[in-house]
């Protein structure tokens, strides 16, 4: 089953490495949550809501460690695409 989560009026789903690779992205967003990531992106990417259809969750980012690290709280980067 695929993951999902909602963004506005729409749901969007998880995309493996292999898959991302037929999408355009959109930018990457680093948060101590999939909601912090959310709202960066829809902060700075314009029309955002509208253009995103799927995301993925970047393992072993190196930003996502040092902010994880530094202040002691489980970060997480994400990217979006179109």
């Amino acid at each position: 089953m695929t993951n999902t989560i909602k963004v506005g009026c729409k749901e969007i789903f998880e995309l493996s490495d292999k898959e991302a690779k037929n999408y355009k992205c959109l930018g990457r967003a680093v948060g101590y949550g999939i909601g912090l990531c959310l709202y960066q992106a829809h902060k700075h990417c314009q029309d955002f809501a509208n253009r995103v259809v799927a995301y993925r969750i970047i393992e072993n980012d190196n930003v996502a460690s040092v902010v994880t690290e530094k202040l002691e709280k489980q970060y997480i980067a994400v990217e979006f695409y179109e």
